[in-house]
């Protein structure tokens, strides 16, 4: 029944941030599909602990990548206690994961392509 509750939850809080995406979400999901790579936008992930995260983007397999776009809220040290933790358990889950700062998105999309391509290992 608890476990039924949580996922009615985590899905309904994932419906809403499908909706309002940022402009720098938008961006970077029109990356991805330029690159012709799978991914789940807002996908969820459950905790042992019932509870879950919701990444921003998670890249399938093979890549098994998160990655989590960061807005200025992230710039404060509880934001920044909080997503330490989250990638702490995504790393301790065998995930790889990579920060990208929502302004650098914006202003330089090539130089995102390019870091994704490094991290992938992807033909350039």
């Amino acid at each position: 029944m608890r476990k039924r509750i949580l996922l009615k939850v985590a899905r309904r809080f994932r419906g809403g941030r499908l909706k309002h995406k940022t402009e720098s979400e938008r961006v970077f999901e029109g990356l991805l599909r330029h690159m012709g790579l799978g991914f789940v936008p807002q996908a969820i992930f459950f905790k042992p602990a019932s509870t879950f995260y919701i990444a921003d983007f998670y890249l399938t397999w093979p890549h098994k990548l998160i990655v989590e776009i960061d807005g200025k809220d992230h710039r404060v040290k509880k934001r920044r206690l909080r997503d330490s933790r989250k990638d702490r358990y995504f790393g301790a889950a065998d995930y790889r994961w990579l920060r990208l700062d929502s302004d650098v998105i914006l202003r330089d999309i090539a130089g995102v392509k390019r870091i994704l391509e490094e991290v992938l290992d992807v033909p350039h």
